[in-house]
């Protein structure tokens, strides 16, 4: 793992780290993820916040088991090897996760969720950052649009819409590791009904 100092890059910097604390990020964050964060912050958003020209809002950061529990209860479908759970040991409990990593998980690497007030729908958000990405402007782990809907009255209702978006595994794993172990995940999806399941997008 590359514990190297993250420098903060040329021009204005819309993010700061007290804006992920506000989501529950630690204020005396471990070394790697105090790496996490700057890479994230720097290299991911920030570019992401000046090609759109809109302020991004930080929904979500940094997830306890806690909180996991908690979004399962208030009918999310949170991911057990999500990268909001920044590195932290984790216990599975998952079969087919136990199967291929064994009690423990501890191979996320940082996500956040966001929303653009001033954006409404974020489908084109979403593309600007699959083009960043392809372009080779930014590299990240996943990037996920989300929506929960609501039936009334026959019609389908938009309730909630945000973007889930991590690190890339290779920040902190070979590509050899990545790939033995099976931690890639696919780049680019939707989900529509709340992440109970998922949508490629090419």
């Amino acid at each position: 793992m590359n514990f190297l100092t993250t420098k903060r890059p040329k021009g204005k910097v819309y993010f700061s780290k007290s804006e992920f604390e506000s989501r529950g990020f630690p204020k005396k964050p471990t070394t790697l993820e105090s790496y996490l964060l700057a890479n994230l912050m720097y290299y991911i958003l920030n570019p992401i916040r000046i090609k759109i020209g809109m302020p991004i809002m930080l929904t979500d950061c940094y997830r306890s088991m806690a909180k996991y529990r908690d979004l399962k209860k208030r009918g999310y479908y949170p991911s057990p090897t999500s990268d909001h759970f920044w590195a932290q040991v984790i216990p599975t409990t998952r079969s087919r996760d136990v199967k291929k990593f064994g009690p423990q998980y501890h191979f996320s690497a940082g996500a956040v969720d966001f929303v653009c007030p001033r954006a409404g729908s974020l489908v084109g958000t979403f593309n600007v950052i699959r083009d960043l990405v392809n372009k080779n402007i930014i590299d990240v782990g996943q990037c996920i649009l989300e929506t929960k809907y609501e039936i009334k009255n026959g019609k389908k209702k938009m309730l909630k819409q945000w973007i889930h978006i991590s690190n890339p595994k290779s920040l902190i794993y070979t590509g050899g590791f990545i790939k033995d172990m099976g931690i890639q995940k696919t780049k680019f999806l939707t989900s529509d009904d709340n992440g109970k399941t998922y949508k490629v997008v090419l």
